[in-house]
């Protein structure tokens, strides 16, 4: 007897230990009914855990569309593309918002359908299957549409009104502070920790100092986060922009997108600052807004946000064999062979944040990244010696004939002709010079991980 090929999907919206006790109730349901069924052969559990339903950018979820042989990235007429044969036939899920809170979903579930997988709300005992309950899962979908937007409406109605009661909204996990949650909803001063929090703007604004070396003071010099580690360059950078440390709370600074518009986590442009006395200050206005000038002065902050280019030997002179894109400094990793640190470089575009129309992140270049250690070794071997002798070589020759093409001139020209020839050779002679001894000046370009020669 051949069994039908099905699969299940489990979801729950946050990881609080309510809604994990669901996410295990589900699993252990699918399993225990399905997993040896004479009927059914169970291909996949597919499980969510701490995703929105209000929007379709689930990992699980969007790799059992794919095994059903849709795209739901691309469209075809008014349903989704429809990319092969089904690994399933049908797809069993808990409710119809364990599927998705949103109608849009509806076009899904007819494409899905149109593919031969059809789709089983355990709890209602509807399917796609089934043309009469098509109607009522529709009916449903719009109920649990509204839920969501009626939850949204509330938690943003909860925002506003905590801004003007001057409720402060943080964790207990900021460095320098320790949180006491309502009611008293305060933070306190760690004065341990906000010592180095003063010291990190005073490297940044009298020092001045950029995250990259202040992380390496920090290390060097035993401070480190709470966790035991070195602090991150992007946590250094966060903490400077984090308008607590000043004394003030800020809300509506972020945002992921309203609800069924979702995106990445973003700033809103119009964040509300205000004074409260529930945040004692840690640093003084004056010196956070000096940290913010000259945050707002600095190159990789305005237009190579996150990436370090501070002067190191190889700056500007290595380019990437694949996109073309520079190389940059991009942190460090303890090489025992070396004596301690060294430093690694990366291509610009792989460091570059892009992503595709699914939220997922898309890397522009895979370029490998090379240390400096391999740098050093290869421009001492003898194969980047012979390449730059030869291109001195070419440049000898090169000026040797432009040195007999004037000379000849100088004996058909006057006394002041003679003369102005006579610097341009001395010139000639610099530029000699500078060709013949300047061969580190001469880039170096980056391909599968090995440096080549870009470039004159």
């Amino acid at each position: 007897m051949n069994r039908e090929k099905i699969c299940a999907y489990c979801r729950v919206s946050t990881k609080d230990k309510e809604q994990l006790s669901s996410f295990d109730n589900q699993m252990s349901y699918f399993q225990r009914e399905f997993g040896g069924n004479e009927t059914y052969e169970l291909v996949r559990l597919y499980a969510d855990c701490g995703r929105s339903g209000t929007s379709l950018k689930r990992p699980d979820f969007d790799k059992m569309i794919a095994d059903a042989g849709i795209d739901k990235s691309k469209m075809d007429g008014d349903l989704f593309l429809i990319t092969g044969k089904p690994k399933f036939t049908r797809i069993l899920v808990k409710n119809t918002s364990r599927f998705a809170r949103n109608v849009s979903s509806d076009m899904l579930l007819k494409t899905l359908t149109k593919n031969g997988v059809y789709v089983d709300f355990i709890d209602t005992h509807l399917s796609t299957e089934r043309a009469a309950d098509i109607m009522t899962l529709q009916v449903l979908q719009v109920l649990d549409e509204n839920e969501s937007r009626d939850k949204s409406r509330k938690v943003l109605f909860g925002i506003e009104e905590g801004i003007k009661r001057g409720n402060i909204h943080t964790h207990g996990n900021l460095y320098g502070y320790k949180y006491y949650p309502k009611p008293e909803n305060r933070l306190e001063i760690i004065e341990d920790e906000a010592e180095v929090v003063r010291l990190i703007f005073s490297l940044y604004t009298d020092k001045g100092y950029g995250v990259h070396r202040i992380r390496q003071y920090l290390t060097e010099n035993g401070m480190f986060a709470r966790s035991g580690k070195p602090f991150s360059e992007r946590g250094l950078r966060v903490m400077i922009q984090n308008e607590t440390y000043s004394g003030r709370a800020v809300r509506k600074k972020f945002t992921n997108g309203l609800v069924f518009d979702k995106h990445t986590t973003r700033e809103t442009g119009h964040a509300i600052i205000f004074e409260t006395d529930k945040i004692p200050a840690i640093v003084d206005m004056e010196t956070f807004e000096k940290a913010q000038r000259v945050l707002e002065s600095k190159v990789q902050h305005t237009t190579q946000k996150g990436i370090y280019t501070g002067k190191t030997q190889f700056a500007g002179k290595l380019i990437c064999g694949c996109c073309g894109s520079p190389y940059y400094a991009s942190g460090s990793d303890i090489i025992k062979s070396a004596g301690g640190r060294v430093r690694n470089y990366a291509c610009k575009a792989k460091r570059t944040m892009n992503r595709d129309e699914d939220g997922n992140r898309v890397m522009l270049c895979n370029n490998p990244n090379v240390s400096e250690v391999t740098l050093n070794q290869f421009i001492q071997g003898s194969s980047y010696a012979f390449h730059i002798w030869k291109k001195a070589e070419f440049g000898i020759l090169a000026l040797n004939s432009l040195t007999a093409a004037l000379m000849c001139q100088i004996n058909k020209q006057d006394i002041k002709a003679v003369s102005d020839l006579r610097e341009k050779l001395a010139d000639i002679d610099g530029v000699f010079y500078a060709a013949y001894h300047g061969g580190r000046a001469h880039g170096v370009r980056v391909s599968d991980g090995v440096a080549n020669f870009g470039g004159a």
